[in-house]
């Protein structure tokens, strides 16, 4: 469906200051972003812009208000940038808490000239240069699932990287996505988080980096078949933690302590803490083989941690890299473990809570200066895995713990983290910095100047 909008006469000398040309675009119709196409043909002393909006919802509520013009490269003003999310599965399919995050974009979107969707591989259509996009429909009443709806939409500008897992028929189309969107010689990556970003790869990076290796435990990939790196660390630091590469939420990590003659295994169990004694190296080599035969593991110095309430605790902080494309701490949360458990995720009944409350308790001496000690360590990591052997993040969630001493020691490194859902106050704040912080990194990556209208058009009447 191609519906013809409006004509706009505009003058010559405005429309070649503008350069305007033909192709497709956006269309400003109050808070609400639609795709149009716009053909730029020359008359007498004036030059005629013919609108047409196309595939498009809601049309009979609708008016046009402006047509945001953004400078783009070179000066060039277009219309847009358009940015997509490319997740393994349509949102409405997807938990609530990354549908959230999807409107919180969307919304933001709106906001700020920019044509945000959701979609999947298989639905880019590299041919036609167009995609089947989910977009938000009218607001509901409060508690309402999203309202997601497929149209016809221009292939995005930007690409954000959602996807966990390559799904069934996924494979080349994920492969062409790749592809398409290289990064330009000399300029900045167009597909956003990678997904490269695994513990071997994450933990190699930081080692090699003058600041953030200093609050780097000692890790080592673990082989499949071979245990002696194993009792290596073991003898050198007496407790170590076993994770999987690939992995989240604290899943299938395993806490090993040697307590000679004996070693003590820790891990979960569906929703049990188990503690296990082994009596030999043998007996603690059949407990992990089966899984290290299955994933590739990492061994990690464990790191001594204060305690409350008789469990350890550490941070959470997230940060987005904003419109000049430095990175910008936005979410901070204390986390504190069940006793018995040997993880702060919410998977082992972590308790999560203010970081300022958390670091009373600790450091109430120095609750400040541990504040920014952890900041600090935080954008020293980030900026360690800002290039593209990490794979081109845009965002990132990093577990940080404090020593005795206030030392901060990096846990973890999650290029697509859960920011706790956004039902809470906490969580809506999040997700709404995290907007702001894509869509103007996005802005800057598609060569675009972050909120520079450019020329506002009168009122069109459909």
């Amino acid at each position: 469906m191609t519906i013809d909008v409006q004509f706009i006469t505009l003058p010559r000398d405005l429309a070649r200051r503008l350069r305007l040309r033909s192709g497709d675009g956006l269309l400003s119709c109050g808070k609400m972003i639609l795709p149009v196409r716009f053909g730029v043909t020359a008359a007498a002393g004036s030059v005629e812009m013919s609108l047409f909006l196309w595939n498009s919802i809601g049309l009979q509520d609708v008016t046009p208000s402006w047509l945001g013009l953004y400078r783009g490269p070179e000066g060039v003003p277009h219309l847009g940038p358009v940015v997509a999310a490319v997740s393994s599965f349509p949102p409405a399919a997807l938990p609530s808490e990354n549908q959230l995050a999807f409107a919180g974009l969307t919304y933001s979107s709106r906001e700020r000239g920019v044509l945000f969707y959701v979609t999947v591989p298989e639905k880019l259509d590299f041919a036609s240069r167009r995609a089947g996009g989910f977009v938000l429909g009218p607001v509901g009443q409060e508690g309402d699932p999203p309202d997601w709806r497929e149209v016809a939409l221009p292939l995005p500008d930007v690409v954000i990287n959602q996807i966990t897992a390559v799904g069934p028929g996924q494979t080349e189309a994920y492969r062409r996505l790749g592809q398409e969107y290289a990064a330009r010689p000399g300029g900045y990556p167009q597909f956003l988080t990678k997904g490269w970003l695994d513990k071997e790869r994450a933990f190699r990076l930081l080692a090699a980096d003058s600041l953030a290796a200093r609050y780097v435990p000692c890790t080592v990939t673990l082989a499949a078949g071979s245990t002696e790196v194993l009792w290596e660390m073991l003898d050198r630091f007496g407790q170590v933690f076993l994770k999987p590469t690939r992995g989240s939420a604290g899943l299938n990590i395993l806490r090993l302590t040697n307590t000679p003659p004996h070693f003590l295994a820790e891990y979960r169990l569906g929703d049990r803490n188990i503690a296990r004694v082994c009596d030999s190296k043998d007996e603690v080599r059949a407990l992990i083989e089966p899984a290290l035969g299955h994933s590739d593991y990492v061994c990690q110095q464990a790191i001594a941690r204060p305690e409350v309430d008789g469990g350890p605790v550490d941070f959470r902080i997230a940060l987005g890299r904003n419109g000049r494309g430095r990175w910008e701490p936005f979410y901070y949360r204390g986390r504190r473990a069940q006793p018995g458990a040997i993880c702060t995720n919410r998977s082992y009944g972590g308790v999560w809570g203010p970081i300022d409350d958390l670091l009373d308790k600790v450091f109430p001496r120095s609750t400040h200066e541990m504040k920014e000690a952890l900041i600090r360590c935080a954008l020293d990591v980030a900026r360690a895995v800002s290039g593209p052997e990490a794979g081109d993040c845009c965002l990132i969630a990093l577990d940080i713990a404090l020593d005795h001493q206030g030392h901060p020691w990096l846990l973890e490194v999650n290029d697509r983290p859960n920011l706790g859902g956004g039902r809470t106050a906490a969580g809506k704040f999040a997700i709404w910095m995290m907007s702001e912080l894509m869509l103007s990194y996005s802005i800057l990556v598609a060569g675009g100047t972050d909120r520079t209208l450019v020329w506002p058009l009168p009122t069109l009447d459909p």
